[in-house]
């Protein structure tokens, strides 16, 4: 009896304590969603810890209780992101992308992880001066992304038939870096569209699908001018 008792007790300790950490992860989360509304809508140097508080409908005491200040929310937000852009870079490397609507699909997805976290690339000195860490950290992030989409370019070439030459391979590096360049920053140049400084995520696909059309026509006019230049033989292709 007592025994029972005893380990009835003890599951029921065991239960309360799960249920304990999952409301304070599932605050804590709250704080985390609310700190990046507040930061998209209203920038970082507005947002307060009570400000976050109260869009996560909150008390600054229980900011404060998971986070001692802003900085620290800032630094949760930055890893956050590197997470989710090494899952998406992951699955590019794994998949190659060679399909054209996957292709679209992991563009779509980066495209919504800088509109997600857009006040990180508007913010992105700001936030090196606040966490020197996140410098390398972002830098890393940067050459890898580049190099997959550098790769993506060059096996495309590959599948038509052409032997790559070193030109060949720095145009597909400076396509791939422009890219970056161009989603990154693109936050900023829909931004400066808007006499508010308001922008939607439309606003800012649209204006990198543009962008990114231009692109693609100037890479397929020189890969059509390197398949003419093979096929007319004016260039070895070896």
């Amino acid at each position: 009896g007592d025994r029972t008792t005893m380990n009835a007790e003890l599951k029921t300790k065991r239960a309360a304590r799960k249920t304990s950490y999952k409301k304070g992860d599932d605050t804590r989360e709250n704080i985390l969603a609310a700190a990046l509304s507040c930061f998209n809508s209203e920038g970082i140097a507005d947002v307060t810890c009570r400000t976050i508080a109260k869009q996560a409908g909150l008390s600054a005491g229980n900011v404060y209780y998971y986070f001692a200040n802003k900085d620290v929310i800032l630094t949760e937000l930055r890893v956050a992101l590197e997470h989710a852009i090494e899952a998406l870079l992951l699955d590019m490397e794994q998949r190659r992308l060679n399909e054209t609507a996957a292709r679209r699909d992991a563009a779509t997805q980066w495209l919504g992880l800088v509109w997600d976290w857009r006040f990180l690339f508007l913010n992105i000195s700001q936030l090196i001066r606040t966490d020197p860490k996140s410098r390398p950290v972002l830098m890393a992030i940067r050459q890898r992304s580049i190099k997959l989409h550098q790769e993506l370019y060059e096996e495309h070439w590959a599948r038509q038939g052409l032997t790559l030459t070193d030109s060949d391979h720095k145009f597909c590096h400076d396509l791939a870096a422009s890219n970056w360049i161009l989603t990154v920053h693109g936050v900023q140049y829909v931004a400066l569209d808007r006499e508010d400084g308001e922008t939607t995520r439309e606003d800012f696909e649209e204006a990198i699908n543009q962008f990114q059309i231009a692109g693609r026509i100037i890479f397929d006019r020189n890969l059509q001018k390197r398949l003419g230049e093979v096929a007319t033989g004016s260039v070895e292709n070896s």
